[in-house]
């Protein structure tokens, strides 16, 4: 008898360590993409200072700020660059295909 309720032990640890992996698989597949989502929505800007609109731009290979900034203005691009970079709040001009920023048009 002893042997018997050891094994029936064993395995009901295993069928319970089994039903806490698929709980725990199920409970990341729901949070990880909630989280990814809350995590996308809090990096756009909250307000867009009175007097410029942004424009919204998906960046594609092969752009750079400083391409998209000759591109909307005819003077001195390193304003439209420099105003990029603080309303975005990036780190330096590096961009990467894919990604939203949003760029002064007036």
């Amino acid at each position: 008898m002893i042997n018997v309720s050891r094994a029936y032990s064993k395995n009901q640890k295993d069928i319970t360590v089994f039903i806490m992996r698929i709980a725990m698989a199920f409970l990341l597949l729901i949070f990880i993409p909630l989280f990814s989502g809350i995590m996308q929505t809090s990096l756009k800007p909250a307000s867009q200072p009175s007097g410029v609109i942004y424009e919204r731009i998906v960046v594609q290979p092969g752009d750079t700020l400083w391409g998209l900034a000759s591109g909307i203005t005819d003077s001195d691009p390193n304003i439209l660059v420099s105003q990029t970079i603080n309303f975005n709040k990036l780190k330096n001009d590096y961009i990467q295909p894919g990604q939203v920023i949003y760029m002064p048009v007036k």
